[in-house]
């Protein structure tokens, strides 16, 4: 008995038959037929599916039956890649055998689907196991990961493995208590394991802890170079204060200059640099100002010069009372220390320095010869430097 498949593309009007003995056909058979009567091709240059024509819902299996005297919508879609089209297995390929979802199998006592294991059975190592040794699977000691009792249990499929302690020194690990989270079959259950939990090649459990040393360091560098950009801030406001930037380059003056037309001091090259660009033309007045009309600015240097020994003096107050602190005053310095074992140089009863208070040069005099400790390899050089004479051939 002749049956019939109809189908058509969304572009055309009138369906075309597939023709074929039986009551049904799989997607796979009716995706071969499509592209064979509408003459595709290889297929290497597009994908194909088919839907309803009701809701366009997609056959997505290739072992589904399609019942005769049903019309399905076929619609063409671009390979992801040339000569990669999907569609080219319809026309060289064999049909599966298995459906898309049979690895699903429904159980017929219980309303959840059994997943099958994905585990594929290795080698076990014929070699002894390495000293704390815990199996990534189960996290369990006393077997290979390859001969775990859990193998071939779908429960243990896809769990996160155990973590290890490797590329992390051990000053900063911390021991804890192997964890009480197990699952239903009495094994440590990873999932229920609190964050950062890993365990060391001994067998330990630890958890990462922080550099508590590095973070105060890098804590106090920050403090200290907060506390100069501060004291940089502040000398540049007491600077200004007392008018002793240069308004070209916003530093203390270097050698202040004052112009002759409006008298506004500037450092010297500062000041020689910006008339050389603007056709000796002053920056403040845009007045015609030379450079053998500029003008040392004593005035400035003095404030500038007591500035410097105003800052000077508290520099070295500030030191004096970190030396006088107890911590520096508990702990002598080397040099200290030195000078108390050191005697004093002895000295003549005459006042003058003796033999030992005197230092001894450290450069020959030019009079001064140095002895040669070269021994000669010749042997006739050697006999000269004995004092012998060498021996007269007759």
């Amino acid at each position: 008995m002749s049956s019939s498949i109809f189908f058509r593309f969304k572009s055309q009007k009138d369906p075309l038959p597939i023709t074929f003995d039986g009551a049904s056909l799989s997607v796979f058979e009716v995706k071969r037929e499509i592209i064979t009567i509408s003459k595709l091709g290889d297929g290497t240059d597009f994908d194909l599916e088919i839907m309803t024509p009701e809701d366009g819902k997609v056959y997505d299996d290739d072992t589904t039956q399609i019942p005769r005297s049903t019309t399905v919508v076929a619609r063409r879609l671009p390979a992801s890649r040339p000569g990669a089209g999907k569609a080219a297995r319809y026309v060289t390929g064999k049909m599966p055998v298995t459906a898309k979802n049979q690895h699903r199998v429904e159980a017929a006592n219980a309303g959840k689907p059994i997943i099958r294991s994905t585990h594929k059975p290795s080698a076990v190592p014929d070699k002894p196991l390495p000293p704390g040794y815990t199996c990534h699977r189960c996290g369990e000691k006393g077997h290979w990961i390859q001969a775990c009792p859990t193998n071939g249990d779908a429960n243990f499929d896809g769990r996160p493995k155990f973590k290890r302690t490797t590329g992390i020194p051990r000053s900063m690990l911390k021991k804890v208590e192997k964890p009480i989270e197990v699952g239903p079959d009495g094994k440590v259950d990873v999932s229920k394991l609190p964050p950062g939990v890993m365990y060391t090649p001994t067998g330990e459990w630890v958890v990462a802890a922080p550099d508590t040393a590095t973070w105060e360091k890098f804590q106090a560098q920050q403090n200290a170079n907060t506390e100069k950009v501060k004291e940089a801030t502040a000398d540049v406001e007491e600077l200004r204060r007392r008018d002793l930037l240069c308004p070209i380059d916003e530093r203390p003056f270097d050698r202040p200059t004052k112009t002759p037309c409006c008298s506004k001091t500037y450092c010297q090259n500062c000041i020689e640099t910006a008339l050389l660009d603007n056709d000796f033309v002053c920056p403040n007045c845009e007045e015609q100002a030379l450079l053998d009309d500029l003008m040392d600015d004593k005035e400035s240097e003095d404030k500038l010069k007591q500035y410097q020994e105003e800052k000077a003096a508290e520099k070295a107050a500030k030191d004096k009372a970190g030396s006088q602190s107890p911590d520096s005053a508990a702990s002598p310095t080397p040099d200290s220390a030195n000078d108390e074992k050191s005697p004093a140089p002895d000295t003549k009863s005459n006042g003058e320095d003796s033999a030992a208070s005197t230092p001894k040069p450290r450069k020959r005099t030019a009079e001064e010869e140095l002895e040669n400790q070269r021994q000669p390899a010749n042997p006739a050089e050697q006999r000269l430097a004995n004092g012998s004479k060498p021996s007269t051939p007759i």
